[in-house]
């Protein structure tokens, strides 16, 4: 078993992931770049869901800026309960994280994995 991060570990893997997110982003818009560019994001959300638990996303829930990112990781972190996640957060004032809370309903929110 891989052992759990702390906190700021999190936090800091999940910074560089949104970076390199919102590089490639704005690297898609441009003409000279391949259309199949990929941050990688998913595959690293996956890695890094190994190495976090339950109670991590409750604080990670807590901490401005990174509700987003506890309703990502939700559904890949074993024993978490996304669907009871999301549904806290489906009527949420911030569209990012109402969009974030129904793709997790609508993809059924089970446990993760």
């Amino acid at each position: 078993m891989t052992r759990a991060m702390t906190r700021r570990e999190l936090m800091a893997a999940l910074d560089d992931i949104g970076w390199a997110e919102q590089a490639t982003f704005e690297a898609s818009e441009r003409p000279d770049v391949p259309e199949d560019l990929d941050s990688g994001a998913e595959e690293r959300l996956r890695e890094l869901a190994r190495s976090v638990t339950p109670v991590m996303l409750d604080q990670l829930e807590r901490q401005p800026g990174y509700l987003v990112w506890a309703l990502r990781l939700s559904p890949l972190v074993a024993g978490d309960a996304s669907r009871a996640r999301a549904e806290r957060h489906a009527a949420d004032r911030n569209a990012h994280v109402r969009y974030w809370a129904a793709r997790l309903l609508e993809a059924g929110g089970g446990g993760g994995r």
